[in-house]
């Protein structure tokens, strides 16, 4: 038979198994939160977009793309796909300063969101970009 703990060793024992049931119950509420909403919003993407535009590699921008985008892209002729892609070189030159959401609108699986593009110089910029929910990620689509 095992021996009772004195007193101040049941109350540490006590502490530390009450603190950990206390941190699995927040984790437990955290990833059950987590876990009822999209991973992001179509405002949220937008700005990550937007951002990645200014100065992020083709390849990070390909991935806030959704499939069809993806597929269409890739049977286009070589010289618009060498203009698309010069395009893009000419939007990663870092003077995006800020990205305005002005308007979301999330209807089902899509969504459209309204944002002003604040640049270092010249008057920001409006412009409406479409989403499509693709797994729980909200993508930039054509449409």
């Amino acid at each position: 038979m095992q021996k009772p703990l004195p007193p101040k060793r049941r109350i540490f024992k006590h502490v530390i198994t009450r603190s950990f049931i206390l941190m699995a119950s927040f984790f437990a509420m955290a990833v059950s939160s987590f876990a009822q909403h999209p991973k992001n919003t179509p405002a949220q993407a937008a700005i990550t977009f937007y951002t990645a535009l200014n100065d992020a590699p083709q390849a990070v921008i390909d991935k806030l793309k959704c499939a069809s985008c993806l597929a269409n892209e890739a049977k286009l002729p070589p010289i618009i796909r060498k203009m698309r892609t010069d395009y893009t070189a000419v939007t990663q030159n870092h003077t995006l300063q800020k990205v305005e959401i002005v308007r979301e609108n999330i209807q089902g699986e899509r969504a459209w969101v309204d944002v002003r593009l604040h640049y270092k110089s010249g008057p920001p910029q409006n412009f409406n970009i479409g989403f499509i929910n693709e797994g729980g990620e909200w993508k930039v689509t054509e449409d």
